[in-house]
């Protein structure tokens, strides 16, 4: 079983420095700590590129996490651009991404 938490970047640590979110082989926790994405977390583009490039880079896994997906900047909702920006440089960097979908009527 892993469980994944989410915590604010109190510490205004760029994407690429908060050494919690990222798992690699060596490092294989049962809880998971994602890094939020949504407006509210402020977490820019050159954030998301400098994290991908660590990644990639370290071989490893970034763990993100997002509320909603809208065309608002607001809280708790994350920018469809974001994420078509996240996507892209996914895909330019050969990084594979995966997205549970949570279902709510199961109360997962």
């Amino acid at each position: 079983m892993t469980v994944r938490y989410s915590g604010w970047n109190t510490s205004h640590q760029v994407l690429s420095k908060n050494d919690a979110c990222y798992v690699s082989d060596t490092n294989s926790p049962v809880k998971y700590f994602a890094q939020g994405i949504d407006h509210n977390y402020n977490i820019g583009y050159v954030d998301i590129w400098l994290g991908l490039k660590r990644a990639s880079r370290e071989n490893s896994m970034i763990v993100l996490s997002g509320h909603k997906i809208d065309r608002q900047y607001q809280d708790y909702i994350t920018h469809e651009s974001q994420l078509i920006f996240l996507l892209k440089q996914c895909k330019r960097k050969n990084i594979d991404f995966y997205l549970p979908v949570m279902d709510r009527k199961q109360g997962n």
